[in-house]
């Protein structure tokens, strides 16, 4: 029964997306994936020596978690946009590329094998793209543009990274990398091309404009489930609990601690509410970026780290989905209560989800100015999700039908399924829920401060500060490319670009033209790669 559910998982959103005429069937591609978790047998494998290099398909103990979360939140997710697209007249383009999407998702998590692992995680990056631009204005062509260089180059670090775990391990299979360490060059590539799709700060600013910008349905599984890809990536190939990288950990930890307090103040200041939650999106992430990072440095602490890092893919994934798929029903009361619930889910008050991931992280952490820290982080959080009621409050209603079943079913579970998960392992749910008076005081009072700050900062009325512009640092970035552009373009491309502009271009001069333009951008990629590759294996010769 496991090998048929892990040909169907696979098969069927590839199939669908093959056949334009069944893609009607598209809400239930993810079906198989959900039954997949729920009854598989773990330790199964599915061996196709025929395909590319040896391909092999699984389900272990983490991929269960993270099949569930993943397979789960696609499944919402369709059948709220079967009916959120039913007028787009664009809605088979957009499933074909749903399909492909949700096919690779589920491959990065089913596969044992390096090529496997690699080819489903570009199939599920490059195929958002789709995703990202869909609704073809100019705010969806700059999130696109800003989306594909970043995803380039974190598959150009990924694929050096992947070239130097073969060699490491002298084989393709994944299971052949446990106890083996690849030293920090290698690490730090695999950490920084994974960091891009978890959204690390500083190589984050592809997220608060892609996330946003996407339809209600994709942004929901972008957030809840494919930045949890890039952390399913460190799980697989970062030396976790192996050796200790104090460098390429302690910057890790360093990039999500600042990411946690960061993110939180730029998406404060925010004035769309799927905007805020991407930018609380980068902030949770650096919880769990931190985690890893203190792993990496300190092997000791992985037992510890591990269980935080599959308890918060699971309580984020599952309420963040709920978060976006809420806001894109409108602000009827009813909604805004469920609102209400997930943003306290995700604060981390007693009793929910995040309470437990909290009070696990501060295991990892170990006391002292960290553990401080760690509670600020969820005052940080309760700016970001008062400042998201209050502007889902303010807009119309949405012309979507009620779709209210779907997201409250993800919402409930991602309140309730942490709990009890932790009580079926025997876990002293007093100590890791805040059910005991001290420990509920840990947990509320961060809110509290949150909520005084938020006061103060006029959040129920106009802000009394100016927005920080979407993407951040991305502005910058852009200044500086403005600036210099003219000096770096050769007048070839300038005219080229000058040729875009004029209406009558033939439809050859088109073709032509994004032929030269794609061809620069694989030739950027590919020298990227090699030479990351070469600098790697100076770094493994030295």
């Amino acid at each position: 029964m496991t090998a048929v559910l892990l040909w169907l998982t696979i098969l069927t959103p590839l199939v669908l997306a093959a056949l334009p005429g069944a893609r009607r069937l598209a809400p239930w591609a993810a079906a198989p994936g959900v039954a997949l978790a729920a009854f598989g047998e773990v330790g199964s494998e599915l061996n196709l020596p025929w395909l590319l290099l040896g391909t092999r398909l699984g389900l272990d103990e983490t991929g269960r978690v993270f099949l569930l979360l993943t397979a789960l939140l696609w499944l919402l997710a369709s059948l709220y946009g079967q009916v959120y697209g039913q007028s787009d007249p664009r809605q088979q383009r957009y499933l074909g590329f749903w399909l492909l999407t949700l096919a690779g998702n589920l491959g990065v998590i089913l596969a044992h094998d390096l090529v496997t692992f690699y080819l489903c995680f570009a199939l599920m990056t490059l195929a958002a793209f789709g995703l990202v631009v869909h609704r073809d204005n100019p705010e969806a062509h700059r999130a696109g543009r800003v989306y594909l260089v970043m995803a380039l180059l974190g598959e150009g670090l990924i694929l050096a990274g992947l070239v130097a775990a073969a060699m490491a391990v002298g084989g393709l299979l994944l299971p052949a990398l446990a106890g083996v360490s690849l030293g920090a060059v290698p690490s730090l590539l695999l950490a920084l091309g994974f960091g891009v799709k978890v959204g690390v700060v500083t190589i984050h600013m592809w997220l608060p404009l892609a996330h946003p910008i996407a339809p209600t349905p994709a942004s929901a599984v972008l957030s809840g489930a494919m930045i949890k890809a890039g952390l399913l990536g460190w799980l697989r190939f970062l030396p976790l609990g192996e050796a200790a990288l104090p460098t390429v950990g302690g910057l890790l930890a360093a990039l999500g601690l600042i990411g946690a307090f960061y993110a939180a103040l730029v998406g404060f200041t925010q004035r769309e509410a799927k905007t805020v939650l991407a930018y609380s999106s980068v902030s949770q992430m650096g919880l769990v970026t931190l985690a890893v990072g203190l792993a990496m440095a300190y092997p000791q602490l992985w037992p510890a780290a591990s269980i935080v890092t599959l308890a918060f893919a699971m309580h984020h994934g599952l309420v963040k989905g709920a978060l976006f798929l809420g806001i894109g029903v409108g602000p009827r009361s009813v909604v805004l209560v469920g609102l209400s619930l997930a943003a306290l889910a995700m604060i981390g008050l007693p009793l929910t989800g995040g309470a437990l991931v909290k009070s696990l992280l501060k295991e990892v952490v170990g006391g002292g100015w960290l553990e401080l820290l760690v509670s600020l982080s969820a005052t940080g959080t309760t700016l970001l999700m008062l400042r998201v009621l209050v502007l889902v409050g303010r807009q119309s209603a949405a012309a979507t039908p009620h779709l209210l079943p779907f997201w409250l079913a993800s919402l409930v579970a991602g309140l309730f399924a942490l709990p009890l998960w932790a009580f079926a392992a025997g876990w002293p749910l007093t100590e890791h829920l805040g059910l005991s008076l001290d420990k509920a005081w840990t947990l509320v009072w961060p809110g509290l401060l949150g909520l005084s700050l938020f006061t103060a900062l006029g959040g129920f009325g106009r802000l009394r500060f100016p927005q920080l512009p979407p993407g951040d640092l991305l502005v910058g970035l852009e200044l500086l490319w403005r600036r210099f552009r003219p000096e770096l373009r050769p007048a070839s491309v300038a005219k080229l670009s000058h040729a875009k502009q004029v209406p009558s271009l033939t439809w050859l001069d088109r073709l032509e033209a994004r032929q030269r333009r794609w061809d620069n951008v694989g030739l950027l990629w590919l020298s990227l790669g090699t030479l990351l590759i070469l600098v790697m294996l100076g770094g493994n010769g030295g």
